[in-house]
């Protein structure tokens, strides 16, 4: 996608737009995004529960972003933790804002930026995240891998083998310092989902034992740290873009 600084608002004057022409830069981002489904290498049935509607745009920001999941909401039941996932903002939408706003970062900068709605007891939270496309098929099909020191990477942009040998992993940074996974059935998230909590050390060690059968890049707590900043980061630019005119 090549950048046309000659059509894009400046950051700064955002906010001087009146409720038309700032409906087209919304409707602009939307449409930038969609159409980068089709030629990502995830492939576009990987978007398919991406919010990318219009209309569902200012109800998703309308909800004050927060850092941190209050994971105190979950804990002290003994069943199995269970967190209901009302939407997903994904990669495609924050390029299509970083192209928007003039940022240098591409789509393989921002390849695991996500921002998750949830609901615990009826109280809507939104959250910068993490994901990571899966293999749920193992190592043995990759298509691309290098070996190294480390033994097997796998790069970002590494194809799938479509929609029934895969899964989206996120990770929700919590109020504690732990972390909260959750998992997709192949690429639905939406609903009730099963989670579980991980200290930075603990999720270390379970991405370095997953890595290979999951055919990921993420390997350390602190990659998925750095992830979740930068989701952080833009979801102040979404809310520059979706402010409503004065």
């Amino acid at each position: 996608m090549k950048p046309v600084p000659a059509f894009r608002p400046r950051r700064d004057s955002l906010n001087d737009l009146g409720r038309t022409d700032k409906e087209h830069i919304q409707r602009l981002v939307l449409g930038l995004a969609k159409y980068e489904t089709h030629f990502h290498p995830r492939g576009d049935y990987s978007y398919g529960q991406d919010l990318l509607s219009f209309e569902s745009m200012e109800l998703f920001l309308a909800v004050p972003t927060t850092d941190k999941f209050p994971v105190e909401s979950l804990r002290g039941s003994n069943t199995k933790a269970t967190l209901d996932i009302k939407a997903v903002l994904g990669d495609v939408l924050l390029v299509s804002a970083s192209w928007l706003l003039g940022s240098s970062e591409t789509r393989f900068d921002l390849y695991d930026c996500c921002i998750v709605a949830v609901q615990v007891n009826s109280q809507p939270f939104v959250i910068p995240a993490a994901r990571t496309l899966t293999s749920t098929i193992g190592a043995s099909a990759a298509q691309d891998m290098e070996m190294g020191e480390d033994g097997m990477i796998f790069e970002k942009g590494s194809g799938n083998e479509g929609p029934d040998t895969t899964k989206w992993v996120y990770w929700i940074p919590c109020s504690d310092g732990t972390w909260l996974e959750a998992q997709s059935e192949n690429s639905e998230v939406i609903g009730l989902r099963h989670v579980e909590f991980f200290t930075d050390d603990g999720l270390t060690d379970h991405l370095q034992l997953k890595q290979k059968d999951w055919r990921i890049s993420r390997r350390r707590a602190e990659e998925v740290g750095e992830v979740v900043k930068k989701s952080y980061d833009y979801s102040r630019w979404l809310d520059q873009i979706w402010s409503r005119p004065a």
